[in-house]
């Protein structure tokens, strides 16, 4: 890897403080036919910056001397990026796919808004809009203001937006190894989970829509960029059926757990000897280096002549003080008598994709007292129709009412549901009603029939 400092050229113009803010371009060679563009673009900029560009095995030619060039062979544009990085000593640093098109007055904007930022702010963000060669636009995204849900939902910042590199010190790794379109939707939720925020710029930034982009050529492993990004949780009520808590005890020593995962378990026991089994088994559990944290909540006074209603009315009400007020991405219920197979976690969590109206996915398993029926309802009023196991694929599919057995659900959705109506519709349960919710709100709901789990309280 080399890098040449030639002597910049001073020019003449109105600029702010050139050592706030650094562009780092990266160029590979399929890229090479539209750098001449942006390098006359960036000329225009009414601004002195530090230029920074990343050649990734290619040699531009005609390159002004004001810019710094980076050699190196990557083959990876985050590696490149992190390679920059090293190098870069500016407030904010604004990166740069030599394939974008940039605004003639871009970095003096995110420059002006670098002046005003906020203390937490770390992310000045502009609007995109993919357009083809031809100039027909396609996807469109308008930057809104900030909001910590609204960035779990959709994909808030574009990696050309300006960040704050103190915010990315706290990093340690900025950008991780390989190439997803998703890598920019990630860094966010990496940094907003240290603290940081964003802020909107009044600026449009157009990316060229082409076959050459190198998220597409790289053939990105999009579920799992989200899967090793995203913070999970996993809630699961204990009523000591020891028939059931052995296995599912295995379950969580062995199966495939998110990197980022927090548990709570509930003991609505009241079970004394239950509850030493529980801590001791929350012991073991703490060796495993993906499990973050482990919360054991107790329950007092539980009744043990309770009718169907009110143990159910009691569930719905653990679960909303349990849910509300959690901060992670994804939220997986997992009651103790429903054991998924051992990769069923990530199974779920996979189509949960920015920009969609994903709200749950559910596992299957057999309902009670049926058990070639799906607990799941095609409708979503009433637990009613209820599909087949057989007649289930290896796929998602939609689905009008999910149980809350084995089930992902969207931190962003569960905003919008939360608190559970434990009172109105005691029928529904508190599955049904969180569905009802989150249907009558706009989102999906799916049941995944790849992830097939066994009931043992049929």
């Amino acid at each position: 890897m080399i890098i040449a400092r030639p002597v910049a050229n001073h020019i003449a113009r109105t600029h702010l403080k050139s050592a706030r803010l650094t562009l780092v371009v990266t160029v590979h060679e399929a890229y090479l036919q539209w750098l001449p563009s942006l390098l006359t673009s960036v000329r225009q900029q009414n601004l002195a910056f530090r230029k920074m560009l990343v050649c990734d095995d290619c040699q531009p030619k005609q390159i002004d001397q004001e810019w710094e060039v980076l050699h190196g062979v990557w083959h990876d544009p985050n590696a490149a990026r992190n390679a920059a990085l090293e190098h870069i000593t500016s407030d904010w640093v604004v990166f740069w796919d030599a394939d974008n098109v940039m605004p003639g007055d871009y970095l003096q904007t995110v420059a002006v808004a670098a002046e005003h930022a906020k203390r937490k702010t770390a992310i000045l963000y502009p609007s995109v809009v993919r357009v083809t060669d031809d100039q027909k636009v396609g996807f469109r995204a308008n930057a809104q203001p900030w909001n910590y849900w609204k960035a779990k939902e959709r994909s808030m910042a574009d990696t050309c937006s300006a960040w704050k590199l103190l915010a990315l010190h706290q990093l340690p790794e900025v950008f991780r190894a390989g190439c997803s379109p998703l890598d920019d939707y990630c860094l966010v939720q990496r940094l907003t989970e240290l603290g940081w925020n964003g802020e909107p710029v009044p600026s449009t930034v157009a990316l060229r829509d082409h076959p050459l982009r190198r998220s597409l050529t790289k053939r990105p492993r999009t579920a799992d960029t989200l899967w090793q990004a995203r913070r999970h949780a996993i809630i699961t009520p204990w009523s000591a059926r020891w028939h059931c808590c052995e296995e599912l005890a295995t379950w969580f020593l062995k199966a495939e757990l998110p990197p980022q995962t927090s548990i709570v378990w509930i003991d609505n026991s009241g079970d004394a000897k239950f509850a030493t089994w529980l801590w001791r088994l929350a012991a073991k559990l703490r060796k495993r280096w993906q499990v973050q944290s482990i919360e054991i909540r107790s329950v007092h006074g539980r009744a043990k002549d309770q009718t169907y209603e009110a143990i159910h009315t009691q569930v719905a009400r653990l679960y909303n003080l349990t849910m509300t007020g959690r901060t992670e991405d994804i939220i997986i219920t997992l009651e103790d008598d429903v054991l998924p197979p051992l990769d069923g976690l990530q199974k779920l969590c996979e189509p949960f994709l920015p920009f969609t109206k994903v709200a749950a996915v559910a596992g299957a398993y057999p309902t009670r007292g049926q058990p070639d029926r799906v607990a799941a309802s095609t409708t979503s009023d009433r637990w009613g129709r209820m599909p087949t196991m057989d007649s289930l694929s290896d796929q998602v599919q939609p689905i009008g009412m999910v149980p809350g057995g084995f089930t992902a659900w969207a931190g962003w959705a569960l905003q919008k549901a939360l608190p559970f109506h434990t009172t109105e519709q005691p029928k529904l349960g508190w599955d049904g009603t969180a569905s009802r919710e989150l249907t009558l709100a706009g989102s999906d709901l799916f049941l995944h029939g790849g992830v097939r789990c066994e009931h043992r309280t049929l």
